[in-house]
């Protein structure tokens, strides 16, 4: 299964008249496209291959030679296109026609089995193939509709935020800063359900009251009868926005999840696809994917691993902060199977102490207090075991990491080769994104370096430490 791409060569000065160039695929053997491919440039279909789904497309090189009037080569280039889950960013509205839910299909392609299927309140209402550009169904006033594109397995390719029909003709999208407000509410049973979770919040005390101000906007909203979506409303419009409103969908989102798993769906044990996410977490994760693709630039970086960090990203960061926005706009330090004992460290530091999901990069040189300050604190006071080092996390070339740090590391003795691995990793990321250092202070960490994000991968994911500047 696969689908027709078109691809265009040009040239940065027109060729002589009698020069040409010829268009190959290398993927396995080389095969010759198209010829010649002559003055400008030229474009052309290229015909799909086979592959085992539409999730996974195969990696693909083709190449360009220019040849003079004797067929003497004498420059050519390379093209990778690499593996890249279909994609379609499906928009709704009710204007394209008076009493039609319209879903458009941007993107759209012939020749494949998947489908545009459209929901009122839930309920499969109209399907129509991907080869059209729009699908669309009569409006009921109240019905709540979105759309998703799948498979014949359930798979999901593109999904559109929900919309409530305010009338028979009209409607409103139920979003907050690109929160779903439709699929969180539906996670709870009740609006005083998530006003009981609010009292566990973290939040703004702005009035200096004894609860947050989240909770007293949730218990006013609550008191006025409002509908699930303006509580949620007045909940983000409390202060701290969007990240409530993600601390709320990753705390019920827990519940809801197996009991077998602990704090984080990712153990050494099982890593999970994200059809194992609520519906609420599949379109988040697969438009942060599609954003490592494409801030990788052709890097080693697989569909499959792209989806897992998407997916462990914005578990981590919804804890304590905008969570989609964070993982797609900070450079994201990924530490993975390579360096296993540095990366498990990483990840129980971070269940236990949410906010360190989020560091600021400071510069090693400049940082007050010792190197060596945890000789002195347990377990590192003490001798480990041959081959070992005292690791500690956060990092110490962040300002959340030292002596000074406002909550102590955590401090653990790892395998040597992992933490020295994992650091000069770590020296790369901060190169090649450009971190920047804050300002320095007397007696304390920098304050202001860049903010970027740690998402540790479980060794059972085999997914080795990388990085996303996710900077275009």
């Amino acid at each position: 299964m696969a689908w027709p791409f078109g691809l265009q060569v040009r040239y940065n000065n027109s060729l002589y008249t009698w020069d040409h160039g010829e268009v190959y695929e290398e993927t396995s053997a080389r095969v010759t496209l198209y010829n010649p491919c002559i003055y400008s440039g030229c474009a052309f279909t290229v015909q799909p291959v086979a592959s085992r789904d539409y999730a996974h497309p195969p990696t693909r090189t083709f190449e360009v030679v220019l040849y003079t009037d004797r067929n003497v080569p004498y420059g050519n280039t390379t093209l990778v296109v690499h593996e890249r889950r279909l994609h379609f960013a499906l928009e709704g509205d009710f204007d394209w026609s008076p009493g039609l839910f319209h879903v458009s299909v941007p993107g759209s392609a012939g020749g494949i089995d998947l489908d545009t299927i459209v929901y009122a309140n839930g309920t499969e209402v109209r399907r129509c193939n991907v080869y059209w550009n729009h699908c669309d169904t009569p409006v009921t006033a109240g019905a709540v509709y979105y759309a998703a594109v799948k498979d014949s397995v359930g798979n999901i390719y593109g999904l559109t935020p929900s919309y409530l029909a305010t009338s028979s003709t009209t409607g409103v999208k139920e979003t907050a800063d690109n929160v779903d407000l439709v699929r969180l509410g539906a996670l709870f049973t009740s609006t005083s359900d998530v006003c009981d979770l609010l009292l566990n919040y973290q939040g703004t005390n702005f009035d200096r009251s004894t609860v947050s101000d989240q909770e007293w906007a949730c218990q006013t909203a609550l008191a006025n009868r409002s509908s699930m979506w303006d509580l949620l409303r007045s909940v983000a419009g409390a202060g701290g926005g969007t990240a409530v409103l993600w601390w709320l969908e990753h705390q019920q989102t827990t519940r809801m999840l197996s009991p077998s798993w602990p704090t984080t769906p990712w153990p050494d044990a099982q890593v999970p696809a994200i059809t194992d996410l609520p519906l609420s977490w599949q379109g988040a994760v697969l438009n942060i994917a599609d954003a490592y693709k494409l801030s990788a630039q052709g890097r080693n970086l697989t569909q499959a691993a792209a989806e897992a960090i998407a997916a462990a990203c914005l578990w981590n960061a919804s804890r304590i902060t905008n969570a989609r926005m964070d993982c797609v706009n900070l450079p994201v330090f990924v530490t993975g199977s390579d360096v296993t004992e540095a990366t498990n460290h990483d990840l129980e530091a971070i269940v236990g102490h949410p906010q360190w999901a989020k560091l600021n990069y400071e510069q090693s040189s400049a940082k007050n207090g010792s190197r060596n300050w945890y000789d002195a604190v347990p377990p590192c006071d003490v001798s480990g075991d041959a081959g070992q080092q005292c690791d500690e996390f956060p990092y110490w070339a962040t300002e959340q990491g030292g002596p000074l740090a406002p909550i102590t590391p955590s401090l653990k003795y790892i395998d040597g080769r992992d933490n020295t691995t994992q650091g000069g990793k770590y020296g790369n990321f901060v190169t090649a994104c450009a971190l920047r250092t804050g300002t320095p202070q007397t007696g304390a960490n920098a304050v202001g370096g860049t903010a970027f994000l740690v998402v540790p991968i479980a060794s059972s994911a085999g997914i080795p430490s990388a990085y996303l500047c996710n900077r275009g």
